[in-house]
């Protein structure tokens, strides 16, 4: 019976880490009235925060260790980091977008000043987010690679994306990368991590169909 709901959690925390980063995707690509778009914005670090707890008990199954432990603390951190950055963008567009538009002269270009600066302020929250999931991928690729289900030809590559996360954004600091014409690798990153997922849900779909043989 344990198995057939420790299974059941891996398919669908495999599915929440599919959902929460299509819904990230789809809310970049197409336009939706603010409250659409707040709430798939929202669902990426919820579903993803899921995600990040079964991966954490699938690979605690085989052998607990302190890189699994840290991985999953350091992936709730950055979520809940990006769940901030994302409020504070839509907030500060949808209240002021209205005001600048319908304000002029001396006003305008105030508020315009206010938009700017307050964009720094989610920008650093950016980066602290950016830190903090290079670090959990980095502490995940030590866990991958100890595991039989996944091993090197998993970890090798993300360890490579977590140390470009870090490194690049050290490197242009205080811009983002993609912002100073570096290659941002959020996109391969958000594709590697539904790639992981969909093997999380193979994993949890073979386990359950193993435990009722």
């Amino acid at each position: 019976m344990k198995t057939n709901q420790n299974s059941n959690f891996y398919i669908i925390g495999g599915l929440c880490g599919i959902i929460g980063t299509l819904n990230y995707i789809i809310v970049i690509t197409l336009p939706f009235s603010p409250s659409i778009t707040f709430s798939f914005a929202m669902s990426w670090p919820i579903l993803t925060i899921i995600f990040a707890f079964s991966v954490y008990k699938y690979f605690a199954m085989y052998k607990q260790t302190i890189s699994n432990q840290l991985a999953f603390l350091f992936t709730c951190i950055a979520f809940i980091l990006v769940g901030i950055m994302l409020s504070i963008q839509l907030v500060v567009q949808t209240g002021l977008e209205e005001s600048i538009i319908n304000a002029s002269g001396v006003e305008k270009d105030t508020l315009i000043l206010i938009s700017k600066s307050l964009r720094l302020v989610d920008l650093g929250v950016d980066l602290a987010w950016d830190m903090f999931l290079g670090v959990a991928l980095i502490l995940l690729s030590f866990v991958i690679k100890r595991h039989p289900k996944f091993g090197l030809w998993w970890s090798i590559p993300l360890a490579i994306l977590a140390l470009a996360v870090v490194i690049l954004n050290l490197f242009t600091f205080p811009n983002p990368p993609e912002t100073m014409g570096v290659i941002d690798v959020g996109p391969i990153i958000g594709t590697f991590i539904i790639i992981f997922a969909t093997r999380i849900v193979y994993l949890g779909i073979k386990m359950k169909s193993d435990s009722a043989e």
